[in-house]
């Protein structure tokens, strides 16, 4: 059984990653916390904690509206990873899955570790994201093992070892057993999970519906209900957007394409980490007074490379922008997503400058999943060091559209480690 640990949260940071280290909580849009990083829980923030009272007694913590189409999005992609393990994939819920172990893994020497540390590895790798995995003979041993070690953990429940990881776990916290059923074995001196296992199947027949017979056998390792293998039902995204406002407005092309340029690249990390990429890409710019100027692209072929993104945006931003408006937002979509690996590259005849341009890429990827974003970016995407210059060229022309915002123009510093052309 696989867990995702800190779902929601893990996918907000794996999409952006300066939120990494940070405690994070999301549900703005419905006023409580639904889910939190451990950074928060370490500061005592709970699911179902009001808003108002985590701004008040937490300012600290960045509170983030829940974004399930993002998440749905990691779920399908993980389900997809751990199919390359197991030809047997059952997916349960957005966060979760079980899956066989193959046959060929070695029970003896460690073998089932080995297995599931590197089908672990592999979606920290690939997605950013951590699971908790529980191997065992039965479903809901499985789901036991998956969350003795939390976060990042691995247990393995073999059969002559299930006492040890049952002893002292609450009944109430075993995978079936719902809050009245829980309070009705109570009442019956049935306190955790070994008190239950050791009463009698007749007992446990004359008092308790069979699912809890059920699930009675399988606390024992005698394995009940089979992984049904699950096609991935959900389709892909119709469209990945990043959009913002900046402030003060700008009237300089350098300073607007800037920010484009970021959204370009917060797309394409995201499109990458999901494993899909983009037959058309769109962007726009909004003015001081909140009219639109907009283009949409048609791509040579589908990618979710921030440069070549930026190659078809370019000639397109500078011939609708106009110098002597004031921008205040801009954002960037791509449309026409297909999985990256049904795009046959050989087909327009530059395999392998896709296939060089992609690895420095997944490079760039993990490096920002280690180290957090804006360690590694596009020249495009820095501030320019004579933006101000600029500016003060444009200031007579905009003085009278938005005279305090140039007046109180500072100069844009982003800090980084480094760039790439």
């Amino acid at each position: 059984h696989l867990d995702g640990d800190a779902f929601f949260v893990a996918c907000e940071v794996a999409s952006t990653p300066y939120l990494k280290g940070k405690p994070v909580v999301t549900g703005a849009e419905r006023k409580i916390a639904s889910a939190m990083s451990y950074e928060a829980k370490a500061l005592g923030i709970t699911r179902g904690m009001p808003i108002f009272h985590i701004k008040k007694y937490y300012p600290e913590v960045i509170i983030l509206s829940s974004d399930y189409k993002v998440y749905q999005m990691y779920s399908v992609r993980m389900l997809e990873i751990v199919k390359r393990f197991s030809s047997v994939v059952e997916g349960y819920s957005i966060d979760e899955c079980f899956a066989e172990v193959p046959k060929n893994v070695d029970e003896q020497v460690d073998g089932y570790e080995l297995f599931a540390k590197k089908v672990q590895d592999t979606l920290l790798s690939e997605l950013g994201l951590v699971f908790s995995i529980g191997i065992a003979p039965t479903k809901v041993l499985a789901k036991v093992a998956s969350k003795y070690r939390k976060p990042k953990g691995i247990a393995v429940i073999r059969s002559e070892n299930i006492h040890e990881y049952t002893k002292d776990l609450p009944i109430s916290k075993v995978w079936g057993i719902g809050g009245s059923t829980s309070t009705f074995l109570s009442s019956r001196g049935i306190k955790n999970t070994n008190d239950f296992i050791s009463k009698s199947e007749e007992w446990i027949k004359q008092n308790c519906a069979k699912p809890h017979h059920e699930i009675w056998l399988e606390l024992q390792g005698i394995k009940i209900n089979s992984v049904h293998d699950s096609e991935i039902s959900e389709s892909l995204p119709k469209s990945i957007s990043s959009t913002e406002s900046f402030y003060p407005a700008s009237c300089s092309p350098e300073f607007v394409f800037t920010e484009l340029s970021q959204h370009a690249e917060d797309v394409s990390r995201r499109a990458r980490a999901i494993g899909v990429v983009a037959q058309e890409v769109s962007f726009f710019i909004k003015t001081n007074y909140f009219r639109y100027q907009r283009d949409s692209i048609a791509l040579t072929y589908p990618n979710a490379l921030p440069n070549v993104l930026l190659s078809h945006i370019k000639p397109a931003f500078y011939k609708i922008f106009d110098k002597s408006i004031l921008y205040r937002a801009c954002g960037v979509t791509l449309h026409k997503l297909v999985p990256v690996n049904s795009v046959s590259h050989d087909l327009f005849g530059d395999h392998k400058n896709f296939e060089k341009t992609d690895n420095i890429f997944a490079t760039l990827d993990a490096l920002t999943r280690k180290f957090g974003s804006n360690i590694i970016s596009l020249c495009s995407s820095l501030a320019l060091d004579n933006l101000n210059n600029k500016n003060s060229n444009n200031k007579n022309k905009a003085k009278a559209k938005d005279k305090n915002s140039i007046k109180n123009r500072k100069r844009f510093n982003i800090p980084m480690l480094g760039k790439v052309k």
